[in-house]
């Protein structure tokens, strides 16, 4: 299992070969949320975007704790290459890219100029016969123009939307009503909200297959947005049981790794042909088997946030593309 939640995660994130060792704050926020079930931002989350403290050594024998201060800008998906020098560090590389895009292994999306919220959203209505989803929730992204901090995650809670997770580059994962796009889009700290391209929320591997046998079948994992898990899921294995005076298990659902959940998402993905095999919590992930040809259409899903091949070799990096 942490094989497959690292090969998971790295599907969000495009591989480069790295000779210098530099440390990507928005990687270790992602490792973070990758296990999280609960749709609330995690204290962990909401922590790690906090300003803290930093050292200041006055004498050898004699340290003092200052608070650091940020400035608003969004960090830049090149770190700045750093060394210590004799008369302080040394700025050997400033960083730089642009840190406005979304990244997947299949490649990264970057909003037009101009452009504050994608254009499908415009006129974007949720049928309520599609499936049967407890509310009028969708999902997608909102990249941010300015550093994230408590209180503009909080903002958007005022407008209906759930952020349930990070994104690279510098963005977050969230369920909003589709009709409060335009007040989350004019938030000055929003530079775009949207669903990510199809294309994107396939991974090579698979496309590889689709290409080279599009009439065959494929056992995928489905990565959704949120949790399926409810009270009809049945569970199919519990690795560490525990059992209340009554007998019955008390451990929470996201520590029981295999499950049928039976939930929403799981009827939809049936409805359209998809095989469901089980549902792995840790993760959000339906495995399943489908035929090729559907592929695009699942991908398509508002729900759905990305499809890799079963024991897809992924291997795993800790920076983010050059750009």
């Amino acid at each position: 299992m942490p094989s497959l939640c690292i090969a998971l995660l790295m599907s969000l994130i495009p591989g480069q070969a790295a000779q210098e060792t530099e440390a990507v704050e928005t990687i270790s926020r992602v490792r973070t949320m990758v296990t999280q079930e609960d749709p609330s931002p995690p204290s962990t989350f909401i922590e790690s975007i906090e300003p803290t403290q930093a050292v200041s050594l006055n004498t050898a024998a004699e340290a003092q704790s200052v608070p650091v201060q940020l400035d608003d800008a969004v960090p830049l998906p090149n770190p700045a290459f750093v060394v210590a020098g004799d008369q302080g560090d040394v700025v050997l590389r400033p960083a730089s890219g642009d840190p406005f895009f979304l990244g997947f292994a299949s490649g990264t999306f970057s909003p037009k100029a101009g452009e504050r919220f994608a254009s499908e959203w415009r006129t974007l209505q949720l049928s309520p016969d599609s499936d049967a989803r407890p509310t009028g929730h969708t999902y997608g992204f909102v990249m941010f123009s300015r550093r994230m901090t408590p209180e503009r995650l909080e903002e958007l809670g005022k407008l209906g939307c759930r952020v349930l997770g990070f994104h690279p580059h510098y963005s977050v994962k969230v369920a909003l009503l589709p009709e409060a796009a335009r007040d989350i889009a004019a938030l000055p700290f929003v530079r775009w909200i949207g669903p990510a391209p199809r294309e994107l929320k396939i991974a090579p591997q698979l496309r590889e297959q689709i290409e080279s046998a599009p009439g065959g079948e494929s056992i995928v994992y489905i990565n959704v947005f949120e949790s399926d898990l409810s009270e009809a899921s049945v569970p199919q294995s519990t690795p560490q049981p525990t059992t209340s005076e009554g007998g019955e298990s008390n451990a929470p659902k996201e520590s029981r790794s295999i499950w049928q959940t039976f939930g929403w998402q799981h009827q939809a993905l049936e409805a359209r042909g998809i095989e469901i095999l089980e549902y792995v919590a840790a993760i959000r992930a339906f495995r399943a088997r489908m035929p090729r040809s559907t592929i695009e259409e699942i991908a398509s899903l508002d729900f759905v946030q990305y499809i890799l091949p079963f024991r897809s070799e992924l291997k795993p990096t800790s920076v983010p593309p050059r750009r």
